[in-house]
């Protein structure tokens, strides 16, 4: 069994309230756990939840995506793994899941309202595999730089992988430093654009989680490289950029704009 978790946090700095924000009639929050559903349909083993954080997210979702069972965290957690592993020690406290049954627990970022279904489809089939073979790895996943992002901005996170497809660096600026002007390089992206979808073993669930956060991860204000501090592997499963979808979030104001747009593209 696979269990999945979208951690949902009502107030965000940068765009209050975003995840109740409207993108073409549907909230951002439900656009996801619809796109959600659609793509575990055919996985009858895989379980579906919503960690919130305050009431209003829940009766909102179980009046737009009432398939979905919502989880009440705490609003003090301050990342979405940290949610994610308090809605699942939720399930694990109350029997909903039995933990010898779960082969990993999957985070899938509340504010991508246009995920690609074939690559999550993909993505968890590559972590069924992984998860029979190790007991402490962590999987996520990557695409190559898509054509309408800037490679320069921030708010797009950047990871530079190993031969083996292990993550050796994840940063919010351009990686790595190249001698070359972006004119000389044609462009080029030496970093793969990486998608705010994780899937953890059990146990490494908890050793991140049960861990402090790093000055590392503080200062690029990315959670992942905590894992990187604390050893943990990261594989990246390399997905392809696609017009029809997109694993891009909503952060910055530009993005909810962005996103209008883009659900009334050829309508």
């Amino acid at each position: 069994m696979l269990v999945v978790i979208v951690p949902l946090r009502l107030e965000s700095s940068r765009i209050p309230r975003k995840i109740l924000a409207q993108i073409d009639g549907t909230t951002v929050a439900a656009r996801v756990l619809k796109r959600l559903e659609r793509c575990l349909s055919g996985f009858p083993d895989i379980r579906l939840f919503a960690a919130v954080d305050a009431p209003e997210v829940g009766s909102h979702l179980a009046t737009e995506v009432p398939g979905v069972q919502t989880i009440l965290t705490s609003p003090e957690l301050k990342s979405g793994t940290d949610r994610v592993y308090a809605a699942y020690g939720h399930l694990l406290a109350e029997g909903l899941v039995q933990a010898t049954e779960v082969e990993a627990v999957v985070n899938v970022q509340g504010d991508m309202p246009f995920l690609s279904e074939s690559a999550l489809v993909e993505f968890l089939r590559d972590v069924r595999e992984r998860a029979k073979s190790s007991t402490g790895c962590l999987v996520t996943i990557s695409e190559s730089w898509p054509k309408d992002q800037s490679y320069d901005d921030r708010a797009a996170v950047k990871v530079l992988c190993d031969q083996a497809r292990r993550a050796l660096y994840f940063s919010r600026h351009p990686i790595p430093y190249s001698r070359k002007s972006r004119e000389e390089a044609q462009g080029e992206a030496d970093a793969e654009f990486h998608v705010g979808v994780y899937a953890f073993t059990g146990e490494t669930l908890r050793q991140f989680a049960e861990s402090p956060a790093t000055r590392l991860e503080e200062t690029e204000g990315l959670e992942q490289l905590r894992a990187l501090w604390l050893g943990i592997p990261i594989y990246v499963l390399k997905t392809e950029y696609e017009s029809t979808s997109s694993f891009r979030g909503i952060d910055v104001p530009e993005d909810l704009a962005w996103a209008r747009a883009f659900a009334t593209k050829g309508k």
